[in-house]
C-alpha cells in the first residue's frame, strides 16, 4: 500500500505566494508600456492579469508601485513562463523574476 501524500501542491512550493491584487505596469523588449494587475507574488515570480497578449519566453520589465511611502516600489526584469487565456479577453501571465532592480 502506498502512503498518501498529506501535503497539497501549494505547500510544496519553494516560496510562499502573497495574494496582493494590485495594479502594475510592464514594458516589453520594444519599449512599449502596458498595464496589468498582480494577483500574487513570491520570491521567484508573480502572476499577472492583463489584456495585453504576450508570449512565453518574452522578457518584460515590471514595476509594482508601492502603496506606502516608507516601502519602495518593486522593479524587476522578468521572463514569461506561461500565458493562459482568462475571462473577458484577459490573459493570466506567469512570470519568473530574473533580477530585482534597485
Amino acid at each position: 500500500m502506498t502512503p498518501t501524500n498529506r501535503y497539497s501542491y501549494d505547500e510544496k512550493r519553494s516560496f510562499m505566494r502573497l495574494h496582493i491584487g494590485t495594479d502594475l505596469s510592464f514594458t516589453d523588449a520594444q519599449g512599449q508600456t502596458y498595464t496589468g494587475r498582480c494577483l500574487n507574488l513570491s520570491a521567484s515570480g508573480m502572476l499577472l492579469e492583463t489584456d495585453t497578449e504576450v508570449t512565453a519566453g518574452d522578457l518584460l520589465s515590471v514595476t509594482l508601485p508601492s502603496t506606502h511611502p516608507a516601502i519602495p516600489s518593486l522593479a524587476s526584469h522578468t521572463r514569461v513562463i506561461r500565458v493562459t487565456p482568462g475571462e473577458t479577453q484577459r490573459f493570466m501571465v506567469a512570470l519568473e523574476i530574473q533580477k530585482v532592480l534597485e
